[in-house]
């Protein structure tokens, strides 16, 4: 047993007997999976099909009977891709295509046929953006619009060129309008290291520092 493995408990202020287990079900963490464990007629295991710890993915595959695929193709837990694989029947590939682990992606590439363009243009998955970035002419627009994966930046500049009302109304929420203003920040550091240097050379503390190190602080400074 590791010591140093967290040991979880609810705050002190929270009332276990007030819980809503139904919201529990979409908890990740380990004391929420415990809880769970321990009162299993309250999980509502549609919302637990989509919870990615992995504890909850064990609880699924022992209750496989009451697995919510649908949620399931959402998961992004490694196991729960491993359990869609072994049972592609039940795979809900409109959902699938939202799925940003790899595996996904994968599965999707051996299953050209049952991609919607239009969902996996809101995919940040960087191997889903590749392929975006080799079908743009299948791609959905108004969802790459929201797509946050740094590599469609050029993609949404060339549909602003193109429809500056589109972008105006669809990007505002995307991370990716902005970037590091590195022209300011360079002129701030240029003024603090200016401060610096004033507040290093002041003669009070020269003196104090050649008479803590001598002769090898004015090399050290001076050469």
């Amino acid at each position: 047993m590791s010591l140093n493995k967290p040991i979880w408990k609810l705050r002190d202020w929270i009332e276990e007997s007030k819980i809503n287990y139904g919201e529990l079900s979409r908890n990740s963490n380990d004391k929420a999976i415990e809880l769970l464990i321990e009162n299993k007629k309250k999980i509502e295991w549609s919302i637990l099909s989509y919870n990615t710890n992995d504890k909850a993915i064990e609880l699924l595959l022992n209750n496989q009977n009451k697995i919510n695929w649908s949620k399931l193709s959402l998961n992004t837990n490694d196991k729960a891709i491993e359990l869609l694989l072994k049972n592609e029947n039940n795979i809900d590939w409109y959902n699938l295509l939202l799925n940003t682990n790899d595996k996904a992606i994968e599965l999707l590439l051996k299953n050209e046929n049952k991609i919607n363009w239009s969902n996996l243009s809101l995919n940040t998955n960087d191997k889903a953006v590749e392929l975006l970035l080799k079908n743009q002419d299948k791609l959905n627009e108004f969802n790459l619009l929201l797509n946050t994966n740094p590599k469609v930046i050029h993609l949404l500049q060339e549909i602003y060129n193109n429809n500056p009302l589109l972008l105006y109304y669809y990007i505002p929420s995307n991370p990716l309008i902005f970037e590091l203003d590195y022209k300011t920040m360079k002129k701030n550091n240029e003024a603090m290291e200016e401060e610096l240097i004033k507040e290093t050379m002041k003669p009070s503390r020269l003196f104090n520092r050649i008479a803590d190190y001598g002769d090898d602080y004015l090399e050290l400074m001076f050469g």
